[in-house]
């Protein structure tokens, strides 16, 4: 029987001989061989590093849309309050020429005095109030509401005081070439009101 001592060296014995013969078995690398696994090597890396810049390429272009989303919900609420705004003004100066003009009446003045008082009283509104963003409003007189030529007069307006008392034209065209005065027209036939 082999002690245990012997039982180790035999076995270091066949290990030691076993690693010989798996080296011998596998060639020696050359120099291109080696070239061959670092350019390799090389590959592999760089297709893990392209990955990882593409993923993060992904997450901010995802953010960024994000914001832009963001940004036009902002914008669309931000005008959905300024129109509440303008809305309401528009609705608080109608209430407030109506008090007027009954007012005026129970006064016993004609309709042609109330009418001079009540425009005098608006065109002054109008001409010292302001929105935000240097918003104004301005009033035009409807006369005709088929349209065309001489289809309205524009009575108040605080950016061309100048063009008070004018008539305007539904054939009269913009820079762009569109004629504002038109969509005007048929947004108050159709829906009374709106935001042009």
């Amino acid at each position: 029987m082999e002690s245990r001592k012997e039982q180790k060296q035999r076995t270091r014995h066949f290990r030691n001989q076993s690693a010989e013969k798996s080296d011998s078995l596998t060639p020696k690398k050359s120099g291109k061989e080696a070239k061959f696994r670092n350019a390799l090597f090389l590959i592999v890396v760089l297709l893990e590093l392209n990955t990882v810049l593409l993923i993060g390429s992904f997450v901010v272009i995802r953010r960024n849309v994000v914001i832009r989303r963001n940004s036009e919900l902002f914008f669309k609420i931000l005008l959905e309050n300024e129109e509440q705004d303008l809305e309401s003004s528009v609705d608080n100066i109608i209430k407030d020429i109506d008090q007027q003009r009954e007012d005026l009446r129970e006064e016993g003045l004609t309709e042609d005095e109330i009418r001079a008082k009540v425009q005098s009283w608006l065109y002054s509104k109008i001409h010292t109030d302001r929105f935000s963003e240097s918003q104004y409003m301005w009033v035009n007189e409807v006369v005709n509401y088929e349209g065309g030529d001489n289809y309205a007069i524009r009575l108040i307006h605080p950016a061309f005081p100048q063009t008070e008392g004018e008539f305007l034209s539904t054939k009269t065209a913009d820079i762009r070439g569109n004629t504002p005065y038109a969509t005007e027209l048929e947004t108050a036939k159709t829906t009374g009101s709106g935001f042009l």
